[in-house]
């Protein structure tokens, strides 16, 4: 992970497997390829309004099928993607994933 990011992601639901780009692998023309993550907040916060995005030209072609827009501290989501190349795409598929949101830290009540 590098150092000051307020987000893990990780392959496997245990948390053992961090990763910070992935490949969907060949998909033939017409098919989709289904992905699952896990993300994890490791900020001091609770982390709002997340929004996640594709640094390549082809992550405009990845659907979210399923990421939480709210992450307390410590808590870990899932993360679902989908992915179908066009017709003019005919190598395998690799990406970074960038997911950036609002810090929250709410005042204790008394």
């Amino acid at each position: 992970m590098a150092e000051g990011k307020p987000i893990r992601i990780f392959k496997d639901k245990e948390l053992t497997e961090e990763i910070e780009d992935f490949h969907f692998g060949k998909v033939e023309i017409g098919k989709k390829a289904t992905v699952s993550f896990y993300i994890q907040n490791v900020s001091r916060g609770i982390l709002e309004n997340l929004e996640i995005s594709f640094p390549t030209p082809e992550g405009k072609q990845i659907k979210v099928v399923k990421m939480p827009k709210v992450l307390k501290q410590g808590e870990v989501g899932q993360l679902i993607l989908e992915w179908s190349p066009s017709p003019i795409f005919r190598q395998g598929f690799r990406t970074t994933i960038q997911i950036e949101g609002e810090e929250v830290f709410y005042a204790p009540i008394k």
